[in-house]
């Protein structure tokens, strides 16, 4: 169990403080009550580089709508097998973003509400009523 966290330059980070200088982030005391034993550990930096998010990643657990034709019912059934769940919405369906990557589907993905209405959309729900 941790009991006591302190960052450089407290009481008690003193010898650490100068053996590691910059690096030194913190030391905590972890107490061991089975083995009756405290230890002071020193969390440092070993490295530093440049880094840039990759903001462009999505999330393989963050579900995705995607697009799922009424008489597709296999696709449908395979889809529900991967958690996936029907929406509310007409032929929409919601996915996490691993499973339409490992089916492939990626080019059913719906990036934004205009993809509701792109040319054909309504002729094509009609046909589908009947």
């Amino acid at each position: 169990m941790i009991r006591k966290t302190i960052l450089p330059g407290d009481p008690g980070t003193k010898q650490l403080t100068e053996k590691y200088g910059k690096d030194l982030v913190c030391v905590r005391y972890r107490y061991d009550a089975v083995k009756r034993m405290r230890y002071k550990t020193a969390e440092v930096v070993l490295d530093r580089k440049p880094w840039k998010p990759d903001s462009g990643r999505i999330p393989g657990n963050k579900m995705i709508k995607i697009r799922i034709g009424k008489f597709e019912t296999t696709l449908q059934a395979l889809v529900e097998s991967y958690g996936g769940k029907r929406t509310g919405e007409y032929n929409i369906w919601r996915v996490s973003f691993k499973a339409i990557k490992e089916l492939g589907l990626e080019k059913r993905i719906i990036k934004d509400k205009r993809e509701y209405n792109k040319p054909g959309y309504e002729k094509l729900k009609k046909q589908m009523l009947k």
